[in-house]
């Protein structure tokens, strides 16, 4: 049987300190709690953000639109066996 997820969305959102850029804390974070979050994730991000496109990415969102210059990534609901 499936788990119904009720059709809820996740905004995620991130900041990483200036001292701690480049150190990938950041994939790694964004994907750990991506991976704990069943339902749809979204990510709203400036254009020319490539770090964070990258953290985007790694937690498995995809890029949906453009608009207005904010990237919007998106990652589908991961069905779970229960």
């Amino acid at each position: 049987m499936i788990k119904n997820l009720y059709g809820l969305t996740y905004e995620l959102s991130w900041t990483v300190s200036p001292t701690m850029r480049s150190s990938g804390i950041g994939k790694a974070m964004v994907s750990q709690l991506a991976k704990g979050i069943p339902e749809s994730i979204r990510s709203e991000i400036k254009t020319g953000n490539i770090a964070s496109i990258r953290i985007a990415e790694k937690a498995g969102m995809a890029f949906e639109r453009e608009e207005k210059g904010v990237l919007h990534y998106r990652r589908e609901a991961v069905a779970q066996w229960v």
